[in-house]
């Protein structure tokens, strides 16, 4: 969709590069444009894209959430023989003095906590699992997204004092009853 005159480059976020991917995550893509479209124009842009998007082989759902904090595009595309994989696509609308969006620097957050606590991935697939098989994942229908549960588990984890802990399945248990 992106013009000559307007280069674009996708990139991918979220769990696909931190590492937090599940078998029922979906893929998070966010649109890089030169000039950056702006803040106001974004919804008008993404929907632009979705006659666009809907012509494109293999694509089976296309579905523009304009009412979102970030709006996106949800659609789902079969892409080889499994699953058919739903995809988030946002556009890149710089944020803050570095140029870096929203979307860059959680997934950058994430990855550090990943590195800073041992616990940290494992509880936070389990707990992924976990609100998946609750239909609590999807903060469009009410649910808990895995950024929102990654600051959870972080803020439990220096509230308590756990940081260098690495007995996850304790630290599992006490997160739990440290919500209720």
């Amino acid at each position: 969709y992106c013009h000559p005159e307007y280069p674009c480059d996708l990139f991918s976020y979220g769990s696909c590069v931190t590492g937090l991917i599940t078998p029922f995550s979906d893929m998070d893509l966010c649109i890089k444009r030169q000039p950056r479209v702006p803040k106001a124009q974004i919804n008008p842009f993404l929907a632009a894209m979705v006659p666009r998007l809907s012509e494109i082989p293999g694509v089976l759902t296309v579905k523009h959430i304009d009412t979102a904090a970030v709006p996106i595009i949800k659609l789902t595309a079969a892409i080889g023989s499994g699953q058919p994989t739903h995809i988030d696509l946002s556009v890149e609308a710089a944020e803050d003095e570095e140029g870096k969006s929203t979307a860059f620097r959680t997934t950058q957050f994430v990855c550090d906590c990943i590195t800073a606590y041992p616990s940290f991935r494992p509880v936070i697939l389990f707990l992924k699992y976990a609100l998946n098989l609750a239909g609590l994942s999807d903060t469009y229908k009410g649910g808990l997204n895995a950024y929102g549960l990654c600051v959870l588990y972080l803020a439990f984890l220096r509230i308590k004092r756990l940081q260098n802990s690495t007995n996850v399945g304790r630290l599992t248990r006490d997160f739990l009853r440290f919500l209720t």
